[in-house]
């Protein structure tokens, strides 16, 4: 399986380019059938060969796909675009395709500030400060860094689908989530081994912080990785 190595908000932003520009209106000229936002796009891994769906485990896409959906055919379909739970595979079969491409570009400008927004969160803190409060080393949340990691800050495996440990949703307030208070939760990594030695916990001061030992976990599981 080929590891999507691609950074996440760059991914996303293309996509919104694409809409913008009227790219998948175009296509509907050359296709039997309307141009599908993400399967359609050059950024699709499966682009070249359509046919063959192999590719869509390793995609970037897949981090945004919820758990319980991402054995599906075809995973990206499956991304919760609106509060309401609405996602391309509903809206494909209820809407107009102006409306698809609204929820998709609203949906790509929300996720695109989100990550951009924890990504400075993440540079400006200060290096030193980075253990966090004396419950342990500070969380670092899944789409902080231009290339995911494990959520322990001390640790360097790199995450991606094929791997094993466990997803965990923190939640945050509504200050911090994101435009219109979709994203009211964050999601952490833990790799399989930081996941033996680690829980998630809250701190007043820092958030969420990693603690010693598995028994009392904050955060709320996502689901398991195994390969």
């Amino acid at each position: 399986m080929k590891v999507d190595a691609r950074d996440p908000v760059d991914v996303l932003r293309k996509e919104l380019e694409l809409l913008q520009s009227g790219h998948y209106e175009r296509l509907n000229d050359l296709h039997w059938r309307p141009a599908l936002i993400f399967e359609d796009s050059p950024s699709c891994l499966n682009y070249t060969t359509p046919l063959d769906r192999g590719q869509c485990d390793g995609c970037v896409l897949m981090q945004f796909v919820p758990v319980e959906q991402r054995r599906q055919q075809i995973p990206c379909r499956h991304i919760v675009l609106t509060p309401e739970g609405e996602t391309l595979d509903s809206l494909y079969r209820s809407c107009v395709m102006k409306d698809v491409h609204k929820a998709a570009e609203d949906w790509l400008r929300r996720t695109i500030v989100d990550l951009e927004r924890e990504r400075e969160i993440c540079h400006h803190v200060d290096r030193r400060s980075s253990k966090g409060s004396g419950n342990g080393p500070r969380a670092i949340a899944l789409y902080e860094c231009a290339e995911p990691k494990c959520a322990n800050s001390e640790c360097s495996s790199t995450f991606h689908w094929s791997a094993r440990g466990e997803l965990l949703r923190f939640p945050v307030g509504l200050e911090q989530a994101g435009i219109g208070g979709v994203h009211q939760v964050r999601h952490y990594w833990l790799c399989e081994c930081c996941g033996k030695r680690y829980s998630l916990v809250e701190d007043a001061v820092w958030g969420a912080v990693l603690r010693p030992g598995t028994a009392h976990c904050f955060a709320q599981p996502s689901g398991k990785i195994q390969s």
